[in-house]
């Protein structure tokens, strides 16, 4: 797991709290749980992202400097958010066509870590909101990573 280190990996920590998105209860064990995002949503962001850079380009055709006007900025499409779900809201838990986690893999910040540093390889991540993940998941532990 840590090929390229000449130390131990960090000890494990405390148990991290995960939050169902759609109940609002904390997740236990965390095997009654996943985070998720929607391929289906990231590819019509994809598209939806060319759609806008291409009018961005229309609007500063001839321009020395590029500029996105207010308007286009305001109808920039929005990255595809996580999801955090509880089994009991979700019995069909990470079906689909949706990239799962299981957060009993996920169960500490090490292991947060070494997923970030995973869905970092994926071309898709970026069209995430991975980034408002986290900043939930420090809200639900204390506000401390």
């Amino acid at each position: 797991m840590y090929p390229d280190s000449t130390t131990s990996p960090p000890a494990p920590g405390p148990s991290l709290v995960w939050c169902c998105h759609s109940c609002g209860n904390s997740i236990s064990p965390l095997s009654a749980g996943y985070s998720q995002v929607d391929r289906r949503k990231i590819h019509a962001y994809e598209k939806a992202f060319a759609e806008w850079e291409r009018r961005v380009d229309e609007a500063n055709a001839g321009r020395r400097l590029q500029v996105i006007p207010g308007d286009l900025l305001l109808d920039a499409p929005m990255p595809v958010a996580w999801t955090v779900t509880c089994k009991a809201c979700d019995p069909a838990a990470g079906g689909g066509n949706h990239y799962w986690i299981s957060l009993d893999r996920a169960a500490t910040w090490p292991d947060v870590a070494e997923w970030t540093a995973h869905l970092l390889g994926k071309t898709w991540f970026v069209h995430t909101r991975w980034s408002q993940l986290l900043r939930d998941l420090i809200g639900w532990n204390g506000g401390a990573a």
